[in-house]
């Protein structure tokens, strides 16, 4: 992965304090003068340094570190003036991050409303600076298990690691395999996904395969456990196996058939499901005749190209 990082000297208190007085209503903020990188790529975040250590802009984390395994939604009660952040959940943008860089010295005062993780009450760092919330950089990686290093110059954010804060190390998430069977149920980062049957056949309807080849059709249903609506496509999926050509062996267009009835079962090309929602239908593959053992293979892979899980459903057709 990104070898950079391993070349970084581990120095997680991200910048050293200069003694300023105090404002008269409130503790001194100056904008944090470190560039920020989030998995390589520089962010210009509403950052401030308060006595020795960085705050950010609660939301603007939340933002930027949505769709990774680091991801957690924030939520505000007015009534209550409570603070809820849920670990791996997507968080929903209100239109007010990343609006601008921090200018000028700021007066930050303690913020009072109590905050949750994961419905749990918990002590964090944090202050109020003109109507936003400020929490230690250092306490939402622990708490959130994202990676934070200073190199110097730079602080850095890297979601696809995890630092092991008790014992003062830098891990690595290794890739998963999971391996399953027809009729099991398995939940990925997105949604949950069983194949209900894999079988091999010389034609579908009217239709014949080529010599040589045949039909593998792969029955599945889909469940959105997002609380957003889930793009989904069957070229998320492959069939892979002894005498298939990964590479050339792709799901057969719904509209290759020219059959309106075939095309209403097998699994649209491109579509959004819905919150809960949940989709059965056909994945159809043309493979050779002498592919015998098989594996229906979805892989999770974050945006910035990490392998996180693979599962393969073997069957022997």
């Amino acid at each position: 992965m990104k070898k950079r990082i391993l070349s970084l000297i581990l120095a997680l208190v991200i910048c050293t304090a200069l003694a300023v007085p105090a404002l008269a209503d409130g503790l001194t903020a100056n904008p944090t003068s470190a560039s920020v990188f989030v998995d390589g790529e520089t962010v210009a975040f509403d950052a401030y340094h308060i006595e020795g250590n960085n705050y950010f802009k609660l939301r603007d984390l939340a933002y930027v570190l949505n769709g990774t395994l680091s991801q957690f939604s924030v939520e505000y009660d007015a009534e209550t003036r409570a603070i809820s952040l849920r670990s791996g959940k997507a968080y929903t943008p209100d239109g007010s991050e990343m609006k601008s860089k921090g200018e000028g010295t700021k007066s930050a005062t303690p913020t009072t409303s109590e905050i949750f993780i994961d419905g749990v009450s918990v002590n964090l760092t944090a202050y109020h600076i003109d109507g936003n919330n400020y929490f230690k950089l250092r306490d939402i990686g622990m708490a959130f298990d994202f990676f934070i290093g200073w190199d110097g110059v730079n602080i850095h954010i890297e979601s696809d690691y995890y630092y092991d804060y008790e014992n003062e190390g830098v891990n690595v998430q290794p890739p998963e395999n999971v391996t399953g069977v027809v009729g099991e149920t398995y939940s990925t980062m997105w949604f949950d996904f069983k194949v209900n049957s894999m079988k091999a056949s010389s034609g579908i309807g009217f239709w014949k395969a080529n010599p040589g080849f045949k039909f593998v059709t792969v029955n599945i249903t889909i469940t959105n456990t997002m609380d957003y609506e889930l793009f989904m496509t069957s070229l998320f999926f492959a069939l892979l196996g002894e005498n298939i050509d990964e590479e050339n062996t792709w799901p057969i267009l719904p509209s290759s058939f020219e059959d309106k009835d075939l095309e209403d079962t097998l699994f649209p090309i491109a579509c959004l499901m819905e919150v809960d929602g949940s989709i059965t239908a056909d994945i159809v593959y043309v493979v050779p005749v002498s592919a015998r053992d098989v594996g229906f293979t979805f892989v999770e892979i974050s945006d910035t190209g990490r392998v996180y899980t693979t599962y393969t459903i073997e069957h022997t057709l």
